[in-house]
């Protein structure tokens, strides 16, 4: 993970990273012992908390629902 990290940072130094580590029970204490052993910025055990941390990270509070006539639909690729 280490390694993964820290090539991420090269690439994209300004980027904040998320450990994801989907296991099903896993103490919180050892979960930050994997981030900080991998020197990742953030760690999720769900991928509900990955999304929660990701839309966290934006600065983003809360985003109006798009009415059926106005969706809007991004892509954004790293």
């Amino acid at each position: 993970m280490r390694y993964s990290v820290r090539r991420l940072r090269r690439k994209l130094p300004k980027a904040t990273i998320i450990l994801g580590c989907w296991l099903k029970e896993i103490d919180p204490a050892a979960l930050e012992l994997f981030r900080e052993g991998a020197k990742a910025d953030l760690v999720a055990a769900t991928l509900g908390e990955a999304v929660k941390l990701c839309i966290e990270a934006t600065g983003v509070k809360d985003q109006p629902e798009a009415t059926s006539g106005q969706e809007k639909s991004t892509t954004v690729a790293a």
